[in-house]
């Protein structure tokens, strides 16, 4: 509407002029070369214009004549453009798809059609890497490398590329240049804490986990770390190294503070392994044992708390012995820290288990019955059975099961808390350095068998 509008006032206004000058009745004499010609003043400003109209038409053909080779080379690049373009797009959908030989027929097209780029040599590189061609991988990850908006992913594919080689030395220069570009690279963090395990430099792996730790914090993720088997990353550290980050840390604080000869740098280490969420009992009992030589309140202290977030015996055992309370006292507290406890059955069955060692049947026998169907594991029932072994030789009336029933009841009951790898699931006869099952370090800690661990409950410290 608003063009026919526009249309109707350019048409009009074009009529009001050409009629104006139509009644224009003066005359326009020209001079040239004697030659003396007149005519209508309308008739000659309509000459000027209509000679204005066709000189630049002319102007307008010739530039368009002159300027057609490089319109053709124009559409010869933008159809190169087009055609790069779309190989690269193939390539990259051929290598997504695992089809590596199209992908690196396709990386060959775009890069001959596109030249040197970011993305052309980025899909050359992951088709040549793939295909194991280490020569060609090697060349395209330095020349992203060379350039400063795609340095980080060309050191990383450094990195990965001489990791996989063998090449330890330039791997780590790689995944050191990488973590200048890029503070918070989770591969080359991975990399160097790899490193570092396989080196014993306990202190140096430390950091790079609590870094990691940091990272995971900050990004607020709920899911593993660790991608899964099959990502090239998950190849930097064994599988499952990195299954439960805190007690990793805890385990490489114990191992520095074995190295420490100071025996305030060792209770500082050992202050740290027990400050971490980790189901490592020996962490709190050890660094308990050194504040009891200076600060017994604050060891009793450290372990009530332990005992309240991770029941163990270890605590119950650590607790009587700090206190000097008697075995009455000493169940009655127990009992207590029980009620408090988010795992509410391991506590009292360990109640239970003390005050049967103490000889305090009646405890036992209730600390037992309080504890729900959920906690009748392969420990309950076996409890169960030295309870009605003790008091069957007083002749007294068994509170609790008979121990055949219990013993019975124990061969098919499932197993509860004990030590187990938590990278692999394996149960483990004790708290050691590394798993005998799937090689790992630092990752055995006192946790229910194969089940996922959660790194976002706080535990003792």
């Amino acid at each position: 509407m608003i063009r026919l509008i526009l249309y109707l006032v350019l048409a009009g206004g074009f009529a009001i002029i050409v009629s104006w000058f139509a009644d224009q009745t003066g005359q326009t004499s020209i001079v040239w070369q004697n030659t003396e010609v007149t005519l209508p003043t309308s008739l000659a400003i309509g000459g000027v214009l209509a000679s204005f109209a066709v000189a630049g038409f002319t102007i307008w053909l010739a530039r368009k004549f002159l300027s057609w080779p490089g319109l053709i080379a124009h559409n010869w690049r933008e159809r190169r453009r087009r055609d790069g373009e779309k190989a690269l797009a193939i390539g990259m959908v051929a290598f997504a798809a695992g089809d590596i030989k199209r992908a690196r027929r396709q990386a060959k097209k775009s890069e001959k059609l596109l030249g040197s780029g970011i993305l052309p040599d980025l899909l050359s590189a992951q088709t040549a890497h793939a295909a194991g061609d280490t020569k060609a991988s090697h060349r395209y990850f330095l020349s992203l490398a060379k350039d400063k908006q795609t340095a980080y992913f060309g050191q990383i594919g450094l990195m990965r590329l001489y990791h996989e080689t063998g090449n330890a030395q330039d791997s780590a220069y790689a995944a050191e240049q990488a973590l200048l570009i890029e503070k918070n690279s989770l591969p080359a963090m991975m990399k160097m804490l790899a490193d570092a395990l396989a080196a014993s430099a306990w202190e140096e792996a430390h950091g790079w986990v609590d870094r990691l730790i940091a990272l995971k914090q900050s990004e607020h993720k709920q899911d593993p770390l660790l991608p899964e088997n099959g990502h090239p990353d998950s190849r930097l550290l064994a599988s499952g190294q990195l299954a439960h980050m805190p007690l990793l840390a805890a385990y490489l604080c114990l191992f520095v503070a074995d190295q420490q000869e100071d025996d305030e740098q060792k209770l500082k280490w050992l202050t740290m392994a027990a400050d971490y969420p980790a189901p490592l009992p020996v962490a709190v009992t050890r660094c308990a044992e050194i504040e009891a030589e200076s600060r017994p309140k604050a060891a009793i202290k450290r372990l009530e708390k332990a005992f309240v977030s991770l029941p163990h015996s270890s605590f119950a055992m650590q607790l009587k012995h700090l206190s000097g309370s008697n075995d009455g006292q000493h169940v009655a507290h127990l009992s207590k820290l029980a009620q408090k406890s988010g795992s509410h059955d391991d506590a009292l069955l360990i109640v239970a288990e003390q005050a049967l060692g103490c000889g305090i049947w009646a405890a036992a026998s209730a600390a037992l019955n309080q504890i729900s169907e959920a906690g009748h594991t392969n420990r309950y029932y076996m409890v169960s059975a030295r309870l009605a072994e003790a008091i069957s030789e007083t002749e007294a009336k068994t509170p609790t099961l008979g121990k055949e029933d219990a013993l019975l009841e124990a061969a098919t009951a499932p197993h509860g808390n004990g030590w187990h790898c938590a990278g692999c699931h394996a149960p483990q006869p004790d708290s050691r350095q590394q798993c005998d099952e799937c090689g790992v370090i630092g990752q055995i800690g006192w946790m229910p068998a194969y089940r996922q661990l959660n790194d976002t409950k706080r535990l003792p410290g």
